[in-house]
């Protein structure tokens, strides 16, 4: 005659999987939660940044737009002074044309702050939280 299973054995084994299984997936659901929050955190700095970048850029296409027409305005009273050949005329034309590139000199600040700023925010969205 054949001999009858245990199968008390076979629950208890059963069941012991099915406790690490409990366990494993509760470990799992953790560390996705974990990975769901840093996810989001992420996101939320690269949002910021983003805004920020914007706001950046807002802000240097304004000062530029300025420079130029301030640069356009002096260019065109170089020229209407140039058309008047007097000696005061002359020095006038020297001042504006230093003004002009005292202006010149300023955007180019600004560009180049501008660039560093960028390459700060560049650098912030390539370092991991």
């Amino acid at each position: 005659m054949a001999k009858a299973p245990n199968f008390k054995k076979f629950r208890k084994i059963v069941g012991n999987d099915i406790d690490a299984l409990r366990t494993e997936m509760l470990t799992m659901r953790t560390e996705l939660e974990n990975a769901q929050q840093q996810i989001h955190e992420v996101s939320l700095s690269q949002n910021a940044a983003a805004q920020s970048l914007a706001a950046i850029d807002g802000r240097v296409v304004q000062l530029g737009r300025e420079l130029t027409n301030q640069l356009h305005e002096l260019s065109n009273d170089l020229e209407k002074l140039e058309q008047q050949s007097d000696g005061a005329s002359a020095e006038t034309i020297a001042q504006l044309q230093a003004t002009q590139i005292r202006l010149a000199t300023e955007q180019a600040r600004y560009e180049i702050t501008f660039r560093q700023d960028l390459a700060e925010i560049a650098d912030q969205l390539r370092r991991p939280r």
